[in-house]
């Protein structure tokens, strides 16, 4: 069974992650916009060194506090689906290992969500949670999990 519409809207190191491997951006539930806050949520600022002088009262911070990001984690959930058991394992266990290996064996991922204009450059951390959605001998698997990735960089 394909989604024709889930073509063309999450694209991970160029690769259409739906046409490929059959995942897609999906929420925790239903109305929700987690994956959308995750990745357009500001990084945090570094925080800026005071000295603080014992002999003067305050303070004292650099004539220039110029912001600089922080690095920050992205949690995205992920649906993944296959048309019959071998089909949806073989889809999944792809994905699974394309995020983990990166470009060209790096680690590192370019992740671009069409309805934004801004790469992410990211790698896998952790998938941490797993909720199989349909029974194995189905003849439509499907599997929700959740995937931390690290942003050493932010983009926002």
């Amino acid at each position: 069974m394909v989604f024709e519409e889930l073509n063309n809207l999450l694209y991970i190191n160029n690769v259409d992650v739906y046409a490929t491997y059959k995942v897609f951006l999906a929420e925790d539930k239903m109305g929700d916009h987690t994956n959308l806050e995750a990745l357009l949520k500001p990084s945090s600022l570094k925080t800026n060194t005071a000295v603080d002088i014992r002999e003067q009262a305050g303070e004292k911070y650099s004539a220039d506090l110029k912001p600089v990001n922080q690095a920050r984690d992205i949690i995205l959930y992920f649906i993944c689906h296959g048309d019959s058991k071998a089909n949806f394992l073989n889809n999944y266990q792809s994905f699974i290992d394309f995020i983990k290996a990166g470009k060209t064996g790096t680690g590192w991922l370019d992740l671009k969500v069409a309805e934004l204009d801004t790469t992410f450059k990211i790698f896998v951390q952790e998938c941490s949670e797993y909720s199989q959605l349909t029974y194995l001998e189905d003849d439509l698997v499907a599997a929700r999990f959740k995937v931390k990735f690290r942003e050493p960089q932010p983009a926002i």
